[in-house]
């Protein structure tokens, strides 16, 4: 449970010795956003174990005298003599590195979209949440804590009832295996298909493990009921999130539909500044920034392109009067005929 915390001092004094040291090696001294993402990045990557470490102490099982020991632990009875101190701990690990943490990585993802158009260096703080997904799906390093969080506090319910837990463990891998193959957030299609193959994985060998399990035929029932009542729980907070998401796209759609003329003229300089400087730059560099994008990130450019180039063309015909459902049909269409009819008609202009 310490090494997040020597992690940080670790990296800070680093960070302080790289002020002092590399001037005089003539080197570049360490900025203290990266430094601090470095952080974030190992403890995004130590959560699941961490919370697991902080959670142990909550992890008691029962004795056939009535008294219970942690499980790691079997020579501290819970609830008398030291383990105070093991509670104490996992309170404190488990309010600053699993809760304390998560909440800090929450805001960050609330204010994202406004502090990262404002701030540039709040986007290299928190560069580790959102460098491996898509921009539309930038706060899908949220959905990683709740998913490792709730994996790590399947130990603590039904402690001594394996079936229980191996059916809980599957009901969380099943949920988060559906968000992921809905959503499809990782920037490339490999990580996609490794994220979605790890859980459907967990999910098998959970349901595989379950033939090693002992059988439990005087706590049936309990299991039985802590399973309905979990399985309850979540579909409940399923239908709590879809109905928060629903909304959340019914009030985007409507604060669309009234936007005034005012946003659109901004978003007519916004182009109109992007379309200069990529003019200012020859059609190698175009292609080399175009190759630093991802695979989800080139297909918006080129969606973008077919949709501008299908508006500016019924612009120029005098035909613009089409239904909306319409115009996204067409614009939506199969990218890779409409980006050859682009490319095709640059050529024809360049020639």
């Amino acid at each position: 449970a310490l090494i997040p915390a020597v992690t940080v001092g670790l990296y800070l004094l680093l960070y302080l010795l790289s002020q002092v040291v590399a001037p005089l090696f003539k080197l570049a001294k360490w900025q203290l956003p990266g430094t601090l993402n470095s952080v974030g990045t190992i403890w995004q990557s130590m959560y699941i174990t961490i919370s697991l470490v902080a959670l142990l102490p909550f992890q008691c099982y029962d004795h056939p005298n009535g008294k219970s020991s942690i499980s790691k632990f079997s020579e501290v009875v819970c609830w008398e003599g030291d383990y105070g101190v093991f509670f104490g701990l996992g309170v404190a690990a488990t309010a600053i590195y699993a809760v304390g943490f998560f909440a800090l990585t929450a805001y960050a993802n609330l204010i994202a979209p406004r502090a990262s158009a404002r701030t540039p260096r709040f986007t290299l703080f928190f560069r580790f949440l959102f460098f491996r997904f898509r921009t539309d799906r930038w706060y899908w390093g949220q959905v990683l804590f709740i998913r490792s969080f709730a994996m790590a506090s399947v130990p603590i319910i039904g402690v001594g009832r394996g079936a229980m837990q191996v059916v809980m463990l599957t009901v969380i891998a099943g949920f988060f295996l559906v968000l992921q193959t809905l959503n499809m957030p990782w920037k490339t299609r490999l990580l996609n298909v490794s994220d979605t193959a790890i859980l459907a994985m967990v999910i098998l060998l959970a349901a595989g493990s379950s033939v090693f399990g002992q059988h439990e035929e005087e706590t049936g029932g309990y299991t039985i009921f802590v399973m309905l009542c979990f399985a309850s729980g979540m579909v409940v907070i399923t239908c709590i999130l879809c109905g928060a998401v629903r909304t959340i796209l019914q009030q985007r759609r409507g604060q669309k539909q009234s936007r005034d003329a005012a946003a659109h003229a901004e978003m007519a300089r916004s182009f109109e500044y992007v379309f200069k400087k990529l003019r200012a730059l020859e059609d190698r560099s175009i292609a080399v920034l175009l190759e630093d994008l991802g695979e989800f990130d080139v297909q918006t450019v080129e969606r973008l392109l077919v949709m501008m180039n299908h508006e500016l063309s019924l612009e120029m015909s005098g035909s613009r009067k089409m239904s909306r459902s319409k115009r996204l049909t067409v614009s939506g269409g199969k990218t890779s005929l409409a980006g050859a009819r682009i490319r095709s008609q640059s050529a024809e202009l360049t020639r």
